[in-house]
């Protein structure tokens, strides 16, 4: 994931996947956290084919930024 302020590096799903991951048939989601790459301008999606039954295909993919938490409370002097 690329964008104004930087980059993510890579990001792997494998180790966020369970063995019913990846099915025809399925949706799948994940939930990363990652650095804040400002205004998003590129994203590669790509896997090694291994695996008994590597291909897979790719429909949509939707990134999200969560809204930041609000700042706690301060009391008046």
């Amino acid at each position: 994931v690329r964008g104004s302020l930087g980059s993510t590096g890579t990001l792997q799903l494998d180790e966020l996947a369970s063995k019913a991951t990846f099915e025809r048939g399925r949706s799948d989601e994940f939930k990363l956290r990652a650095v804040d790459v400002g205004e998003l301008s590129e994203l590669e999606v790509w896997h090694d084919n291994s695996g008994s039954s590597p291909g897979w295909r790719l429909d949509f993919i939707e990134v999200s930024h969560p809204a930041p938490d609000p700042p706690p409370d301060v009391p008046p002097d």
